[in-house]
Parts: C-alpha cells; sequence; structure tokens
C-alpha cells in the first residue's frame, strides 16, 4: 500500500517503532504515510471521525499480544469505524463475532482488500454487531464491579 493513489496511512501517536517507521518512510520516499505524533485526549474524537477503518493490527509474536485488546478497538466501536485485525489474535475473534471489522489473512493484495471490504460492507450488520458489544462490555463491566465489590467487603 506504499504510495497509494487511494488510501493514506495514519499513524497517531507515539509508539515503540515510531523512529523505524519514520526511518522506513524517508528511506523509501513513501508519500501516503504519515505519522502524526502524540495527541491529547481531547484530540481522540478528532483522529476517529477523520478515519475511515482503525488499524488494530499488533504482533502476534507471545501469548499477550493473542491475548489483549486494545484501546483502540473499544474506541474504533465506540467511534462507529470498522477495524482492521490480524487473524490469530484475540481481537480478531472479537472483530469477527460481532462484525465490528475486517481480518486480515495475509497482507498481499491489502489495498485491494481493504477498498473492497469498505465498498461492500453491510452497515446495519455492522450496526448490529456493535450494539451488541457496547451491550455486553457494559454488562461484564457490571459484572466484574458486583463481584470485586462483593469480595472487598
Amino acid at each position: 500500500m506504499k504510495n497509494s493513489d487511494i488510501i493514506n496511512l495514519y499513524f497517531n501517536g507515539e509508539g515503540t517503532d515510531n523512529k523505524k517507521i519514520e526511518n522506513y518512510i524517508k528511506e523509501n520516499n513513501i508519500i501516503n504515510v504519515i505519522l502524526t505524533g502524540r495527541f491529547s485526549d481531547n484530540d481522540i474524537q478528532r483522529l476517529y471521525y477523520n478515519s475511515t477503518i482503525v488499524n488494530i493490527l499488533i504482533s502476534c509474536s507471545d501469548l499477550n499480544s493473542k491475548t489483549l485488546l486494545t484501546n483502540r478497538l473499544y474506541q474504533a466501536v465506540i467511534f462507529g469505524k470498522p477495524i482492521l485485525a490480524n487473524i490469530g489474535t484475540y481481537q480478531a475473534s472479537i472483530v469477527k463475532e460481532y462484525n465490528l471489522g475486517l481480518v486480515i489473512e495475509t497482507f498481499d493484495n491489502l489495498e485491494n482488500i481493504i477498498l473492497k471490504y469498505i465498498k461492500n460492507i453491510d452497515i446495519n450488520k455492522y450496526n448490529s454487531g456493535r450494539n451488541i458489544f457496547i451491550n455486553n462490555v457494559i454488562t461484564d463491566n457490571m459484572e466484574f464491579n458486583f463481584r470485586l465489590f462483593s469480595f472487598v467487603k
């Protein structure tokens, strides 16, 4: 997808790989990848509203990476943005179960896979899954709080 005429990739925030990405962009003269750097909580809504799809791709190198749920997953759902997740992660199973976006099995031809998904998204199915997911998260949090407060009494 580098130097795509159709897709721009924005990396918002500061991560451990920002310097590597910045160097890769410069070394390969990539024009469609933008690192925005650190942002404040006040910027979150704007960043999500300006996105078409949210990347929650993570390494599958260890158990923690395979089982975590990122803040981006919850934020994308809250702001109504489809998600891009990689197969082999718990996040991908959530995305698939609730129809929250696209699970990537291969990075070959990724631009066309994403464009096809965006063109053919069933917004009613997405919103239904999104609402079910949100309700399940709320229910799980209420159950957790109930059990925690029962335990500490």
